[in-house]
């Protein structure tokens, strides 16, 4: 079986994301500098990249998934404008974590005091609208996981 390469990265882990996203495909593909970097980290100063391998027979099909763009619409659209949004930051922030770096001893109190949540608070990109989600946006149906009530047995 014959090999082309259909792309190259200067850091390994992008070409790994994209041999994944072609054997999802049913392409199967290969790195072979996926491990290069790890065991001499100062070649991947300027001196190989990471390469994405596919069989001859299936390189247009790999470089169709290769170059396919991101999809159009966001994932989680603003409910205002329609924009991209993104997650607001957890409670504790820069000054919590300066003040528990001035005080030590203050680190396991600020801790408990101050633990870190996963906020669902979102806030737009374009307009600036912050909103929370009614709903978790894959449902374990939408996952795949389909029926949970049937026992073990």
């Amino acid at each position: 079986m014959s090999l082309v390469t259909i792309a190259q990265f200067q850091q390994p882990e992008h070409a790994i994301v994209l041999a994944s996203a072609l054997e999802a495909a049913g392409i199967p593909a290969v790195v072979p500098e996926r491990h290069m970097h790890s065991y001499f980290p100062y070649l991947s100063l300027g001196f190989t990249a990471a390469r994405v391998m596919v069989p001859v027979a299936l390189a247009e099909d790999a470089l169709k998934i290769a170059n396919a763009e991101a999809p159009a619409e966001p994932f989680l659209a603003c409910p205002k404008c329609g924009g991209r949004s993104r997650k607001l930051k957890t409670r504790g922030g820069p000054l919590a974590l300066g003040l528990a770096a001035l005080y030590p001893l203050a680190i396991g109190t600020w801790a408990l005091a101050v633990p870190p949540r996963v906020v669902s608070t979102r806030s737009c990109e374009s307009c600036g609208h912050r909103f929370r989600l009614e709903r978790d946006p894959i449902t374990a149906e939408e996952a795949g996981y389909g029926d949970t009530d049937r026992s073990a047995g």
